[in-house]
């Protein structure tokens, strides 16, 4: 197909975009759906445990990747992506299981759910990346990146306050029903626009199995990839642990409602919107390392500012909503320089598919990591609580100092990666500063300036 017609095509994917990220902010990917966990009564523990599955399935990528080609790319994500909203349908029956056999029979349901969707997804996945390379001409493939993300963070932002409002409003397990019920329709729409695309077609795949292995090998003996994916490790590890289980921590200990949790993402979606394009376009100017820094460096203020912030305050949801707007730009930083850097400089161009097997599984393994972690120290020092200096230690405590220390090491390890583009972190320090520098001129100057 020739580039003006998949252009004409494209809609389709941005209207898939438009119900897709309905379906994910109102369902398993939503801020409601750890809330819905906590009314089924699991303990924290649990709640690891079945957060664990869903980035631990990206294991399985490398192996189904020969089958997926085989098959087709196009193929095998719409009939994964359909099949992942079949699998979640039977969470719609949790309640009846809940209500007749108890908690730990639903565990079992939830728990089939959620392993059965995320490897529907992970499979999906494997063929979506490779059929998104040749679906969008690459002369246009980031200003329409950026148009889709534009439309994903505003339809978050909507369905966000929709579910605020009715997780506030609504009683009972059921209420998530209703949320449920509306994000599988949304998602069964976005399968039908998907399928509109083109591309996509089975390919060819290399029978000689070794070739890969070399590369693989070749990843693992490669000093500036393996120090990148301990960089990697380190940020994910910790940033997981910190975060999955913040929306409890803002409720039980911050006192915040459900609902105004559910509400904090419309402040990391407003952060995402506006720092997108303009992050993206430093890492381009400026190199991917010291955009990466800069971004680990403020991160800091999300876990340092849920530690020290006041519990049960009437600022409490100001407060919050300005963390979470603080640490999508930040994280928004981290991520436009750490996915730069994979393609630009990590990843050997003639080499991609062993290197890329291997970033895929050693992100799943660390990414499930962390959720497992976190809610088996949340349950184990359940009854911490003391006081030091006037602020409150809690079971959350470790966690987010946990999240502070990989941080700190993150910035110190990427600050000796290699980036040939790079310019020095010193330097752009100076640029960035030059406009409030020669703002600062200009104030003395007109101030020494006799009549002015």
């Amino acid at each position: 197909m020739t580039p003006v017609k998949k252009l004409g095509h494209l809609s389709w994917y941005v209207v898939a975009t438009f119900f897709n990220s309905s379906f994910t902010s109102l369902t398993i990917f939503g801020p409601a759906f750890i809330f819905y966990l906590t009314d089924l009564g699991l303990d924290k523990a649990r709640i690891g445990v079945l957060l664990s599955f869903i980035p631990f399935a990206g294991i399985v990528a490398p192996l189904a990747a020969s089958a997926v080609g085989r098959f087709g790319l196009k193929r095998s994500f719409v009939s994964f992506w359909g099949l992942r909203k079949v699998a979640f349908t039977f969470i719609l029956f949790v309640p009846f299981i809940l209500h007749q056999f108890g908690s730990d029979a639903a565990f079992a349901l939830v728990a089939g759910v959620i392993i059965t969707f995320s490897l529907c997804r992970a499979i999906a996945e494997t063929g979506f990346y490779p059929w998104l390379q040749e679906l969008i001409p690459n002369s246009i493939r980031g200003k329409f990146n950026a148009l889709n993300g534009i439309v994903a963070t505003l339809v978050g932002m909507v369905t966000t306050a929709v579910a605020s409002y009715v997780v506030d409003h609504a009683q009972g397990v059921e209420r998530f029903t209703i949320l449920f019920i509306v994000g599988l329709a949304a998602g069964i729409i976005a399968v039908v626009c998907y399928a509109m695309l083109p591309g996509g077609a089975p390919v060819q795949v290399d029978s000689d199995h070794t070739s890969r292995a070399d590369e693989m090998r070749h990843a693992l003996h490669n000093r500036n990839f393996t120090q990148f994916l301990l960089t990697l490790a380190l940020i994910t590890l910790g940033g997981s642990i910190g975060s999955s289980f913040i929306a409890l921590y803002a409720n039980e200990q911050i006192g915040l409602s459900s609902g105004n949790v559910v509400l904090l993402t419309i402040g990391a979606s407003i952060g995402a919107l506006i720092s997108s394009y303009p992050l993206g376009w430093a890492t381009d100017r400026y190199g991917s390392r010291p955009v990466m820094v800069i971004g680990l460096a403020a991160s800091l203020i999300g876990p340092i500012g849920w530690l020290i912030m006041p519990r049960h305050s009437p600022l409490g949801l100001v407060f919050a909503m300005l963390l979470s707007f603080l640490g999508t730009l930040a994280g928004t930083a981290w991520g436009a320089g750490s996915g730069r850097y994979l393609f630009v400089n990590a990843v050997p161009i003639d080499k991609k598919t062993g290197y890329m097997a291997v970033w895929y599984a050693w992100n799943a393994i660390i990414g499930g990591c962390g959720p497992l972690i976190a809610g088996g120290l949340l349950h184990v020092l359940a009854n911490m609580n003391s006081n030091l200096l006037g602020f409150t230690i809690d079971a959350y405590t470790p966690l987010f100092a946990f999240n502070i220390f990989t941080l700190i090491a993150g910035i110190v390890l990427t600050n000796r990666m290699k980036d040939d583009e790079a310019l020095p972190l010193r330097m752009v320090g100076r640029i960035m500063l030059r406009p409030l520098h020669h703002t600062w001129l200009r104030l003395r100057h007109a101030a020494r300036v006799p009549g002015r």
